[in-house]
């Protein structure tokens, strides 16, 4: 299958998705937050085809649709055969591609090395929060190791001299993951916002931050920088 066949092959998914959202009540397996998910994710396999933007090829899936459908659909429904086939498609064309592009890092799969300004900043350790649960663990700045919680998760995002990421918490009833902005000049550590199932951070934009609260990507939060506590 060329570019070509595989954007006209999702294209006819995405008329028969749109049709399931219209009328989502009568499924039992699904509901219209996950089909809007996986609208989604069909469109970022579009926007990253079309992309120009040169990566560095990561491991693992970087698309869930086949683990959606596995998890919860019908065996024999064909919207679900087809996209299970899409994402093998598109796996198949991104190893024969020329150029590499870059794909959405996830909580799961995410860049581990990074140069800010003066500062070379590193992931180490990296370990699973449970089998298949995202990626954590501690962060190097300059060689100096940082330690907290159980771990830092990913992505991160960097403005202005400071880091903003994920932080893994788990203190006898509390579990889950709260935002913290690292502060490269002294290494101090603030949190912004309370704790989450997920922080899957997006964007910063306008002095607010933007993240998911689930690995679909389909609860959206934002909070103003300004709301450090």
């Amino acid at each position: 299958m060329n570019h070509e066949q595989f954007i006209k092959k999702i294209n006819i998914v995405l008329v028969e998705i749109d049709k399931m959202i219209n009328n989502c009540d009568e499924y039992s397996y699904t509901n219209k937050q996950q089909l809007v998910s996986i609208k989604n994710e069909l469109s970022d396999m579009i926007n990253y085809l079309n992309s120009e933007t040169i990566f560095q090829q990561k491991k693992g899936k970087e698309f869930l649709l086949s683990r959606i459908v596995i998890d919860s659909w019908p065996f024999n429904n064909e919207v679900g055969k087809l996209l299970v086939e899409l994402e093998e498609d598109f796996n198949s064309l991104t190893i024969k591609m020329p150029k590499l592009k870059i794909l959405n890092e996830t909580p799961l799969d995410f860049q581990e090395n990074f140069l800010f300004d003066e500062w070379e900043v590193s992931y180490l350790d990296l370990m699973e929060v449970n089998q298949g649960s995202p990626l954590v663990g501690s962060l190097s700045i300059n060689g100096q190791v940082i330690i907290k919680e159980q771990g830092f998760g990913g992505p991160l995002l960097y403005s202005n001299r400071k880091i903003y990421i994920p932080i893994f918490i788990r203190r006898f009833c509390l579990v889950g993951f709260r935002l913290a902005i690292l502060n490269l000049d002294d290494l101090s550590i603030e949190y912004i916002g309370g704790i989450e199932d997920l922080v899957y951070l997006k964007e910063i934009k306008d002095n607010r931050i933007y993240f998911y609260t689930d690995i679909y990507k389909s609860t959206e939060k934002n909070l103003t920088l300004y709301e450090q506590i």
